[in-house]
């Protein structure tokens, strides 16, 4: 999707709920407002420019960002670092059409994930390795409904692990649990294979 290149600034909710995998920002952009595309699951890779002024909610309900594509040296570029989101710099993919990242695509979802309550406050998360392996990471997000677009990030783990214990959780209650495989590129879809659930104990 591209965003119309007279835009100066994306407000509030003003892509909410789009469908888009990838989103063309416009260069002249200095503002995006707070949940400007929240809740949009399908939403991977973002370009906007160099120095964009990003509110710290306005990817909310967006498990699947995992690059965002600008210019380095910027503001766009400490958003991504202090909010735990894939960065790629424009230099490294210049001559692409649009300038966004068509080199290589996301990995494929992790074949199956399964959770176990180990106690009162933790579960422990496992997985099975995305075919083909070109995973860089694994997120594990979470809920306590069944719902992946409301989900957050609890932990990143390093490509070779394939389990986790989460701690801190409340007793008695029911975890959702996904996880997500990224790289440079991309994160995997949030399918059901990717999800489990647990009761932590008493």
């Amino acid at each position: 999707m591209r965003i119309p290149a007279n835009a100066k600034t994306i407000g509030a909710h003003a892509f909410s709920g789009i469908a888009a995998e990838v989103v063309y920002g416009p260069d002249g952009c200095g503002t995006l407002g707070a949940r400007a595309f929240a809740n949009c699951p399908n939403l991977r890779q973002i370009r906007l420019p160099r120095d964009c002024a990003i509110d710290p909610v306005a990817f909310f309900g967006c498990p699947g960002l995992a690059a965002i594509c600008a210019p380095d040296g910027g503001g766009t570029e400490d958003f991504a670092a202090e909010n735990g989101y894939g960065f790629i710099a424009e230099a490294e993919i210049l001559g692409n059409p649009g300038g966004i990242i068509s080199v290589a695509d996301p990995p494929e979802p992790p074949v199956v994930v399964s959770a176990s309550a180990i106690s009162s406050t933790a579960i422990e998360v496992s997985w099975v390795k995305s075919p083909g392996s070109t995973a860089d990471a694994y997120r594990v997000l979470y809920n306590t409904t069944n719902d992946p677009g409301t989900s957050q990030e609890c932990c990143k783990c390093d490509p070779g692990k394939t389990s986790v214990q989460i701690n801190g959780l409340k007793p008695l209650t029911r975890y959702y649990f996904w996880v997500q495989a990224v790289n440079a590129v991309g994160g995997s879809k949030l399918s059901g294979a990717c999800c489990s659930s647990a009761w932590t104990l008493n």
